[in-house]
């Protein structure tokens, strides 16, 4: 049975120390010292060759790296993550922050690329990536498939940094490696999209209207699965795609918090604010998903607002657990979950 909920009074408390700060700027987290930062910098380049190994007889498991909004945060990077299927890994979205947890999790050699729409907080760190692999001396090409758009949208980042490219080559020649830098584009439409090894992946539609294309993916790897959601409203196809599976990677939004926040806003602030409730889904309607599709984990990501601290993400999954009684975790950057 669910515990007793915080009282209003805690809440406006939890509010004013969260709650606004996460709808109006997301700049948490301490300061780094000097001494750190050169330990962390050294750490996070030898890990640019990848320093976890995977097995190849694994199963299926993912990371969230990502789990923040587009609101600068320094505890959450944006939409971002990791499936992990034996000893290969395939990104969906990769937004602001996200190379950084990418190298944190020590996992840079990257064997595919999906989009679920083309919203910044998705795609913004797509170039960078393809600098870093080619820093690394990575030899081979990264493909990415996503919905309409896709090519447009990766040859726009690349044509951005194909002055860098140059100066870089200029630079190091041979030692920098462009094929790294290189992206074949597949534009797909609802169905299996990758189906190798073992590993079927399957794209299908949801809705992130006015946002369109936009979709959510499903990984089946020796009989395992796992359904990332995209950015969505409650879509009745979400339910069919996740049934029965292992982990649900849900997007989630709570309007009482973002109430609590948005009072506290200017008027176009607030409206745009309001307007986050047209296109993602309430918590409470994600816990219907997870129950009506018979998920056995449910996993929260980009939550609106995002939790800062232990209450405010109990508050957010408030009321979830009387719909659904599998587990819910409110996810945090690097998490990893095993299907």
């Amino acid at each position: 049975m669910e515990k007793k909920g915080i009282k209003r009074r805690d809440c406006f408390k939890i509010a004013g120390a969260g709650v606004g700060l996460g709808l109006m700027s997301g700049m948490l987290g301490a300061p780094t010292e000097s001494h750190a930062g050169m330990r962390d910098s050294l750490q996070l380049s030898m890990s640019l060759s990848n320093r976890r190994e995977l097995d190849p007889n694994g199963g299926l498991s993912v990371i969230t790296l990502g789990t923040g909004t587009p609101l600068p945060s320094l505890s959450r990077a944006c939409s971002s993550t990791l499936v992990i299927a034996g000893n290969r890994t395939v990104l969906v979205d990769f937004g602001r922050g996200a190379l950084l947890r990418l190298a944190q999790a020590e996992l840079m050699k990257t064997d595919l690329l999906l989009f679920t729409h083309y919203h910044s907080d998705h795609i913004s760190d797509f170039g960078e990536l393809m600098v870093m692999r080619s820093v690394a001396g990575a030899k081979k090409q990264l493909p990415v498939i996503g919905p309409e758009g896709a090519k447009k949208v990766v040859d726009g980042i690349l044509g951005a940094f194909e002055m860098d490219k140059q100066y870089r080559v200029a630079h190091h020649g041979d030692a920098f490696d462009c094929s790294g830098m290189e992206a074949p584009v597949t534009e797909s439409g609802p169905g299996v999209v990758y189906d190798e090894g073992g590993l079927k992946i399957t794209m299908f539609e949801v809705d992130h209207r006015p946002v369109e294309p936009a979709v959510g993916y499903k990984f089946e790897y020796k009989g395992k699965s796992i359904v990332v959601s995209g950015d969505t409203i409650k879509v009745t196809k979400m339910i069919e795609m996740s049934e029965g599976v292992d982990i649900l990677v849900h997007e989630a939004l709570n309007k009482q918090l973002v109430e609590m926040g948005a009072n506290r806003l200017d008027d176009r602030m607030r409206k745009m604010g309001r307007d986050l409730y047209t296109y993602h889904t309430p918590h409470l309607e994600v816990a219907e998903i997870a129950k009506e599709a018979g998920v056995k984990k449910l996993v929260l990501t980009h939550m609106v607002p995002s939790p800062v601290n232990a209450a405010m993400a109990k508050m957010f999954t408030r009321g979830m657990r009387k719909i659904y009684k599998g587990p819910i975790k409110t996810a945090e950057d690097l998490d990893e979950f095993k299907a």
